[in-house]
């Protein structure tokens, strides 16, 4: 047995994990909701502009003149207001969004990010909650340590969440590319980077605090009603505050990792890395935080 953490015991942990999280119904589930929930808001936005791409050529215009006007409409000072108030960005972040980048992309990754850390609760909740309560978790303590097998689980839950944003991007940037063909392929690709970045350091958090409650409890339901009572209520908390003080308190959410979630799409290079940086410490906080609880619970 080794003495503390082992890197290839992780891995091997964390590689039975994801394969696992593939094959249960819970797993198949949460990748089903994350697919159908993305491509839902993808195609709310997608489906305006596909029609308007298709009702060109009857009004007598170009394909062409169709992107121009999908452009044009895009970079309205009406799109930059609805934008603005939405992510609370200041102007040049929203141009950045909507001039420099794809807007309809940038519209689709906005709108994904206000969705992420609930799908992430939805594939992460159960790390050790089940085996815990079922005392499954015995068998692997006879051949590795309990850091190794935290560690692992949570290594394999963010394999397993990445493969999803992966998948996800992918389809919604094929059917952009291929089917509207609006934009060159530079632009889809880096647009596509900058989209997976953000949702991808959103859910690290996410991912560390579900490992977190997932190890103090016995029940994966008790785990899933705690990780969504803890990701839901401060978000829902501030805005009734808010609207019954009729006061600003939307640095409160920077608290939390959802107040920073547009910074991550900033065009600002420093204000995107302080972004990443604020999700990794957030990260590393309900990491050890899990780690302490999980090596001191009766398994």
């Amino acid at each position: 047995m080794s003495d503390g953490t082992n890197a290839r015991h992780v891995k091997i942990v964390g590689s039975y994990w994801m394969r696992f999280s593939l094959r249960t119904g819970g797993g198949l589930t949460a990748l089903l909701l994350a697919l159908v929930t993305g491509l839902g808001v993808a195609q709310a936005f997608i489906t305006p502009v596909e029609n308007l791409m298709k009702e060109a050529p009857k009004l007598g215009h170009s394909e062409g003149e169709a992107a121009d006007s999908i452009a044009t409409i895009a970079e309205s000072n009406e799109i930059a207001g609805a934008l603005k108030w939405i992510t609370g960005l200041g102007e040049s972040e929203i141009e950045y969004l909507v001039t420099d980048q794809p807007a309809l992309l940038s519209v689709i990754w906005i709108f994904l990010l206000a969705f992420i850390p609930f799908l992430t609760v939805l594939s992460a909740f159960n790390q050790t909650a089940g085996d815990i309560g079922n005392k499954g978790l015995r068998y692997l303590l006879l051949r590795t340590e309990r850091s190794n097998i935290y560690l692992g689980r949570s290594v394999g839950t963010l394999l397993f969440s990445t493969g999803s944003l992966l998948l996800l991007l992918g389809l919604v940037l094929v059917y952009v590319g291929l089917k509207l063909k609006l934009y060159p392929f530079g632009d889809l690709a880096s647009s596509g980077m900058h989209g997976f970045l953000a949702l991808f350091f959103l859910s690290l958090p996410y991912i560390a605090m579900c490992g977190w409650f997932s190890a103090m409890f016995e029940s994966a339901f008790g785990s899933l009603a705690i990780c969504l009572l803890v990701t839901g209520f401060p978000i829902l908390g501030l805005k009734m505050v808010n609207w019954a003080t009729e006061s600003d308190l939307a640095w409160m959410e920077q608290l939390t990792p959802w107040g920073w979630k547009y910074d991550l799409l900033s065009g600002d290079m420093g204000a995107r890395l302080l972004a990443y940086g604020v999700m990794l410490g957030f990260t590393a906080v309900f990491l050890v935080l899990g780690m302490r609880q999980f090596q001191k619970r009766d398994l």
